[in-house]
This record gives C-alpha cells, sequence and structure tokens, in this order.
C-alpha cells in the first residue's frame, strides 16, 4: 500500500519513489553491502500513468451489529494515563491531603499539580505536527495553562485535560482526545501520535436502549459466532468481545461506545475498527 495513491492507485511515480526509499532501507538492514544503492524501474513514458488500481478489500464482520449503526454520532480517538496524586510534583505531603470525594474544586487542584506536564506533550505535540506536516506558524495554534491543552492544525484538533480520577480519589487522569478534520491524512496523524492513541470513541443516542434488550441481543450474536459479552449492570454498560479479541464497549450510562484491539494503536489501525462489527 506504501506504493499507492490516496485513491489506492499504482502510478509510475508512485512506484518508483517507494522503490527509491525501501530498496535502498532494505540493503541497508538486511545486506552486508557496501556504498550506495540506488533503485532503477524499467519505465518510459512521456506523461504520469497508471499502472494497476487496488480496491480496498472487502471487511467481513466478525460479529453483525449493523442495527447499532443508526445510533452513531460524532467520533475521536481517546487515550487516558493514570497514576497516584501523591507522587504528582507539587504535592506536599505536609501541606497536602486528598480529599474524600472528588468535585469541581479537588478536582481542578489536580489538574494544577499536572500543568506542567500537560504543557510539555503540548509543546511536544505541536513541534512534531509542524514538521510532518509542513506547517507554517499561522497554519498551528496551541496553548496550555490550568491543566488543559489544545493543538489545533488543519489536519486535527487535539485536547488534554488533567482531572481528578472520577471514581477514584486517590489518582488523577490525563485525558486526551483526537478529532482529525474531514479529509486528513490518517498516515499522517499517525507519525504525530505514534501509538498514543489506542481506543475509537463514538458517541451515540443511547435513549433507544435498554439494558437487558440488548444484552439479550448480544448474547444471540456471541452464541452465533464464538464471541462473548461482558456486562456491568451497575455502570449500564455491555462489552462485546469477538472471536478474534476486537471489542466493542456499549455504554449506556455515557451515551458511547469505545472501540479497541488488543496492541492495535493509532488512527489508521482503529478506524478499520467498527467494520468488523458491521458498523
Amino acid at each position: 500500500e506504501r506504493a499507492m495513491t490516496k485513491d489506492r492507485y499504482v502510478t509510475d511515480q508512485t512506484l518508483q519513489d517507494y522503490l527509491r526509499k525501501v530498496v535502498p532501507e532494505f540493503v541497508t538492514g538486511k545486506l552486508n553491502v557496501s556504498g550506495t544503492q540506488t533503485p532503477y524501474a524499467v519505465i518510459s513514458g512521456t506523461n504520469t500513468f497508471l499502472i494497476c488500481s487496488c480496491p480496498k478489500p472487502e471487511i467481513i464482520p466478525d460479529a453483525d451489529l449493523a442495527w447499532l449503526k443508526p445510533l452513531l454520532k460524532s467520533s475521536f480517538y481517546e487515550a487516558i494515563s493514570e497514576g497516584r496524586i501523591r507522587q504528582l510534583d507539587g504535592f506536599s505531603k505536609r501541606n497536602h491531603f486528598i480529599a474524600e470525594k472528588v468535585t469541581e474544586a479537588t478536582s481542578a487542584f489536580v489538574a494544577s499539580l499536572l500543568a506542567d506536564k500537560i504543557a510539555e506533550e503540548v509543546d511536544s505535540f505541536q513541534g512534531i505536527a509542524k514538521e510532518v506536516f509542513e506547517l507554517s506558524r499561522r497554519e498551528l495554534t496551541y496553548a496550555s495553562g490550568h491543566g488543559e491543552g489544545n493543538v489545533d492544525t488543519p489536519a486535527f484538533r487535539l485536547s488534554i485535560k488533567g482531572q481528578q480520577h472520577p471514581t477514584d480519589i486517590n489518582d488523577y487522569q490525563i485525558v486526551r482526545r483526537l478529532k482529525p478534520r474531514s479529509g486528513a491524512d490518517l498516515e499522517k496523524v499517525d507519525e504525530v501520535f505514534g501509538s498514543t492513541f489506542k481506543t475509537l470513541v463514538y458517541r451515540i443516542d443511547a435513549s433507544k436502549l435498554d439494558f437487558n434488550d440488548l444484552a439479550n441481543r448480544l448474547d444471540d450474536i456471541a452464541r452465533a459466532t464464538g464471541a462473548r459479552v461482558e456486562e456491568e449492570m451497575v455502570e449500564n454498560r455491555i462489552t462485546f468481545v469477538t472471536e478474534a479479541g476486537s471489542r466493542a464497549e456499549i455504554d449506556i450510562g455515557r451515551s458511547r461506545i469505545v472501540f479497541k484491539e488488543g496492541g492495535e494503536s493509532g488512527c489508521v489501525a482503529l478506524a478499520a475498527l467498527p467494520q468488523k462489527f458491521g458498523l
């Protein structure tokens, strides 16, 4: 696929560009050859011409959850890291204490302890984005402060927020959300963020979902396909896990579906996950 255009065509130019990059890499990494190796493709023509087209392979879903598709709304990629509040720089065991419940004030305090860490992330991501997308200063905006930050480019919007863990008072969270722009080159976006993002989240209209009805329907599909269903009634959440290990976490309480799969990460890989559920 590295020799294709975005429309999945292989041309004389894309083939030559591909060979020019990968052949030296192969020679350097696999062979004991000295000197510079310059690949040469025997192609003649006065203009760029098409060699072949490669339609995307049909993806056969591991489970058919297509009936949920009308519920899907906006989507984003999410990455959440956690840790102990007491271990953060700026937390003084002599002067500070962990409150017995999470409030707006306690979360704001935790966010202030994370301000420097988040500012460093914002600086790092904006610098990489500027280089990868070859952006001028006017084409990129970024800011950080009070435990929050954002990076905006023509290709994506990134938001980062520090907070106290909503259910564990002793922990903090750093919540990162990435929203690619329409038509963005996801491979380049992945160059910026690497393996940072491991989940794809879709907001849904959960008003018509009933926990028991959903659990029964998913159980029927699981029995027919070798999948399994994990129920969390208190959290109002059901996770459907295919036989191959792909996960769709349907969170009725938070009105969202979270897709993830083992070690998969990055926009390109995660964007294909809903198709494995027929969505």
